[in-house]
């Protein structure tokens, strides 16, 4: 039987962007593993919600952009950061490669900053 989780409320004020993430060709553990990491980096956000779709490939779609939500530059960053990911995502041949090339971004991202 499944354990049912806290049920929280769908905040519409922010975008909903959903993941799909292909799993094909990988064995349980290690599909279930490489969410789990991609969901792990974008958790750090509060100002969207994001769920996370078994898919043939991989991709972010942006169902809703939120109720009169402005296009501000926190927002225009939150989308250039996603596309990001996803490209590092489409050029990870395995769940190792993933890693370096997150591991890569974010120590890209820090001596810019």
């Amino acid at each position: 039987m499944f354990q049912s989780e806290k049920v929280q409320e769908l905040d519409l004020n922010n975008p909903i962007f959903v993941f799909y993430v292909n799993v094909e060709n990988r064995p349980h553990l290690t599909a279930q593993e490489y969410i789990n990491d991609i969901k792990n980096n974008f958790d750090i956000y509060k100002n969207a919600t994001m769920w996370f779709v078994a898919g043939k490939k991989d991709e972010v779609v942006c169902i809703y952009d939120g109720w009169s939500r402005v296009r501000d530059s926190e927002l225009k960053d939150l989308i250039e950061e996603i596309n990001s990911k996803i490209e590092i995502m489409s050029q990870s041949h395995s769940f190792e490669d993933f890693k370096i090339n997150v591991r890569d971004w974010r120590i890209g991202k820090l001596v810019d900053e």
